[in-house]
C-alpha cells in the first residue's frame, strides 16, 4: 500500500514539474523569449556606497531605452540632453527565469567582467537590480543599479 502511494506521489510530482508546470526554471533560449522586447526606462537609479544617488538626468541623459533581443544581444540607447545618442551593445551569456523572476549574466564592452542582473517582469515591463561587486572595477565597485523599464507596445 505504501509503495502504491509513494509511486502515485512520484507521478504527481513529475507531472507538476513537467515543462507545462508553473514554477519551472527556464534557461537561456527558452527564457530569453519571455523577456525579449524593446523597453523605455521609466526610473533609473545608481546607488553609491557613500549614499550618493544618480539618476538619468545626473548622467546627462534625457531618456534611455533597452532592446533585449532573442539572439541574446542587448542594445542600450542613451538620449543625451545635448542631442547626442549614445549606443552600447552587450551580450547575455545566460538567463534563468522561474515564474516571473529571474536573472541574466551579461558582458558589456567597457567592462572586463560579466555582471548579473536580477529582475522581475510582467506584461508591462521589467524591474532590474544590478550589484557591482568586482573589486577590480574601482568606478562601480559597491554600487547598485536599479531600474524600472516599460515594454513598448509595437
Amino acid at each position: 500500500m505504501l509503495k502504491t502511494i509513494f509511486a502515485t506521489i512520484l507521478v504527481l510530482l513529475s507531472t507538476f514539474t513537467s515543462a507545462n508546470a508553473i514554477g519551472k526554471t527556464l534557461t537561456s533560449d527558452d527564457a530569453i523569449e519571455k523577456i525579449a522586447g524593446e523597453y523605455d526606462y521609466e526610473q533609473y537609479y545608481l546607488w553609491f556606497r557613500d549614499g550618493r544617488v544618480l539618476d538619468l538626468t545626473a548622467l546627462g541623459a534625457k531618456t534611455a531605452s533597452l532592446e533585449i533581443n532573442n539572439d541574446k544581444t542587448l542594445t542600450l540607447y542613451l538620449h543625451m540632453f545635448d542631442g547626442e545618442i549614445k549606443v552600447a551593445n552587450g551580450e547575455i551569456y545566460h538567463v534563468e527565469i522561474k515564474g516571473k523572476k529571474g536573472f541574466w549574466n551579461a558582458k558589456w564592452p567597457e567592462m572586463d567582467y560579466n555582471i548579473r542582473v536580477d529582475f522581475s517582469f510582467n506584461d508591462e515591463g521589467i524591474t532590474t537590480k544590478t550589484k557591482f561587486d568586482n573589486p577590480n572595477d574601482k568606478v562601480r565597485y559597491h554600487t547598485v543599479e536599479e531600474a524600472v523599464l516599460k515594454k513598448r507596445v509595437l
